[in-house]
């Protein structure tokens, strides 16, 4: 894994020298995917069977989000820390 990324002890988050990437979480009867309201925005239309709010992804542990789905949201979230460091700003807290 490149310097600039690392996974938070203690946390199931990621974050990169310019703030939070991506977070899950599971319970006993669901998950909960953290991607921030940007890419949950720009995938609604994919998102629509699932519950979304404040920047998150529900799901039931059986009914899992699929894996090119995932990759997308990441990609998208990716995009995000890119044009903010080109413009010199940092990411603020999803």
């Amino acid at each position: 894994m490149d310097a600039a990324w690392a996974r938070c002890p203690r946390q199931s988050t990621y974050t990169a020298r310019l703030g939070y990437l991506v977070g899950f979480g599971v319970t006993r009867s669901q998950c909960s995917f953290f991607t921030g309201w940007a890419p949950i925005d720009a995938h609604a239309a994919e998102l629509a069977p699932y519950r979304t709010w404040k920047g998150t992804i529900n799901f039931r542990i059986n009914e899992p989000l699929p894996a090119d789905l995932v990759t997308r949201l990441v990609v998208h979230r990716v995009a995000e820390f890119r044009t903010r460091a080109r413009a010199g700003r940092t990411m603020p807290a999803s």
